[in-house]
């Protein structure tokens, strides 16, 4: 009566693919997705992604972050660009500039840096606030 349709099967695995680095995992260099990324490891270079980034309790990240939303559990020493949202979590800390189309920052979190909110790409806001300083 009802049949399965394994096409459609591997395309939503495809679309739902998830880069997973462990909490035993060192990580030197780019890593580059089309898919959510969750990091409970060590990760040096970059990471860029269309989809999710989550930053685990446990991570610590010395990278600039590029996702569409990015949630930050531990620690991120570099600058992070969220096309969505930035979440930095009660035990978040980020060290770096961030760009930001909204932003939510628990109690106890840990944010240095300059933020720049609602600016899209080639906006010239900035250009122009850099002008009047």
């Amino acid at each position: 009566m009802f049949k399965k349709n394994e096409q459609s099967e591997e395309v939503a695995s495809e679309e739902n693919n998830e880069t997973i680095v462990g909490s035993s995992v060192k990580l030197e260099g780019d890593l580059v997705s089309s898919g959510n990324i969750s990091i409970y490891g060590e990760v040096a270079g970059k990471v860029f992604t269309d989809r999710d980034v989550i930053i685990g309790d446990s991570a610590a990240i010395k990278a600039d972050i590029k996702g569409d939303n990015v949630t930050v559990g531990g620690r991120v020493e570099g600058n992070v660009k969220a096309s969505g949202k930035l979440n930095i979590t009660e035990n978040g800390k980020v060290f770096g500039d961030i760009i930001v189309s909204s932003i939510s920052i628990s109690d106890g979190a840990m944010f240095s840096g300059h933020c720049q909110m609602g600016v899209e790409e080639g906006d010239t806001d900035k250009e122009q606030v850099e002008e009047k300083e």
